[in-house]
């Protein structure tokens, strides 16, 4: 008999938090559903703050949802985040390119936001392919500043899923070098912020 209180309490814990969810989902559509009526254009930021709520989402589905609604909106950022979030199909990457060329003009702390809102989202849904390419493409584009080299992977401007992404493909790539028969540096290292907003590093002798 506790053991059934156990789990419908359970259950219904659950269900309120579905609930929630929802709510939030239709809190958002409804803040663009006015801004749209005011004529007021959503920017980066906003951007980010969505895409940071997706990645707070129940489940895939309800993050697919919200962005396939945000798509009537605007339908290159959402099109695109909602494009990567289904698997990288089609031509959502060169749409991606036009994005991330647009998000360049921004400043870094902005692009920075952007960049780890988006790999966030796709790193938390399993979409891992995805938050490579795009953190492979922050990199390209200098969003953080000297965070790769051979020897050296600094994090401290990534967020959660950034920093995984980066660490797969940083990985990936120290794998390359040793397959080519290229000879690694003496030390790798890879540092990340704490909250004291000193590195914790770590090191490794090859």
């Amino acid at each position: 008999m506790k053991m059934f209180g156990q789990l419908t309490a359970d259950k219904a814990g659950y269900a309120k938090k579905d609930r929630k969810g929802r709510q939030e989902i239709l809190c958002i559509l409804g803040v663009f559903q006015k801004m749209h009526e005011l004529d007021i254009k959503p920017n980066v930021v906003t951007f980010s703050a969505i895409l940071n709520a997706c990645s707070r989402c129940n489940s895939f589905e309800d993050a697919s949802m919200l962005l396939e609604e945000l798509r009537l909106f605007d339908n290159q950022v959402y099109g695109v985040a909602h494009g990567l979030l289904m698997g990288y199909r089609g031509n959502v990457w060169v749409k991606a390119q036009s994005l991330f060329d647009e998000v360049k003009q921004m400043d870094c702390s902005t692009a920075s936001a952007f960049y780890n809102a988006l790999t966030d989202m796709l790193w938390h849904f399993g979409q891992k392919k995805g938050a490579q390419l795009v953190v492979l493409e922050g990199k390209r584009r200098n969003v953080w500043d000297n965070a790769w080299s051979n020897s050296r992977l600094d994090l401290h401007l990534m967020s959660s899923g950034a920093a995984r992404a980066m660490v797969h493909a940083w990985l990936l790539n120290i794998h390359s070098i040793v397959y080519q028969g290229q000879q690694l540096p003496n030390l790798l290292r890879m540092g990340q912020a704490q909250q004291s907003s000193r590195r914790q590093c770590l090191e490794t002798s090859s």
